[in-house]
């Protein structure tokens, strides 16, 4: 760090503003990344907490159920189940159990039966977040072993905090680059940019969409392929834009069409998240 003062100094004395400038940007940049990779580790492992105190919970939450509606149990302890567990409950899990009256909480109720499968939907989608090495079961599926193998050995937390840093620190270029250009363009060429932009927004969008729910294993493996071909098209047009740049509004149009595959897919199930029955 001394050093880094040192040069900085003897550049500003010598009023090389250029090497002033690479400084500042690597030391930002620096800054920056290791900003990003810190947060990233504190959420790793304060959803690792959260996951398996979560799961304690559904799980006593599931058996509960499951012992009352066998009748070992009375309402008075499976109301103490859920009393415990709903810290934990998302909303919808919420409502659910707020909806119950006294007319409920007998074994043979649908909604306690409804409760109980809520509970196992949970489970099941928590399970498919946690990655230890005693519990994680990725079988034969190639894409899942890698996702299994970067995350084992922490190689995610290098990974994504360099994907938020290079995205971060594109759109801050992007923006003093469109802050300099803008103020010297005129008719077409403003029209040009703001298509320009649009797509930009739309390609970044995207990727940075579908990569998370990859690299987060939220795809079904039989929808790897698609999803693929999509974080590919923000690339094709990105070349495209450099060879033909005259068709700004094209890419545009395509962004939107990857969007509507996009939800066209998460509406035939390609996200292993269970659903709420």
């Amino acid at each position: 760090m001394d050093k880094f003062w040192e040069l900085l100094i003897n550049a500003i004395k010598n009023g090389d503003y250029d090497l002033i400038s690479i400084i500042l940007l690597l030391f930002i940049s620096i800054w920056l990344y290791n900003e990003f990779r810190k947060s990233y580790i504190a959420n790793k492992s304060e959803d690792k907490l959260d996951i398996e105190k979560a799961l304690e919970q559904y799980s006593k939450l599931y058996f509960g159920i499951a012992a009352f509606q066998s009748k070992n149990i009375d309402s008075i302890e499976l109301i103490e189940y859920i009393n415990q567990a709903i810290v934990y409950f998302p909303k919808k899990v919420a409502k659910q159990i707020l909806e119950l009256d006294k007319n409920d909480l007998n074994p043979n109720s649908p909604k306690i039966e409804e409760i109980r499968q809520t509970a196992k939907n949970e489970i099941n989608s928590l399970k498919l977040k946690q990655r230890t090495i005693s519990v994680f079961d990725y079988g034969e599926d190639i894409f899942e072993q890698i996702s299994w193998f970067i995350s084992k050995n922490n190689f995610d937390s290098f990974i994504q905090p360099f994907i938020y840093f290079t995205f971060t620190l594109i759109g801050i270029i992007f923006l003093l680059s469109i802050a300099i250009t803008i103020r010297r363009l005129s008719g077409f060429s403003k029209i040009a940019l703001i298509a320009f932009l649009i797509n930009s927004l739309l390609s970044t969008f995207i990727m940075m969409q579908l990569s998370q729910l990859m690299l987060n294993k939220n795809v079904k493996a039989e929808f790897y392929k698609y999803f693929l071909f999509l974080i590919a098209i923000p690339f094709s047009i990105t070349l495209l834009l450099l060879k033909y740049p005259v068709i700004r509004g094209v890419p545009i149009i395509i962004n939107t069409i990857t969007i509507i595959i996009f939800v066209y897919l998460a509406n035939k199930g390609a996200f292993t998240t269970p659903k709420n029955k």
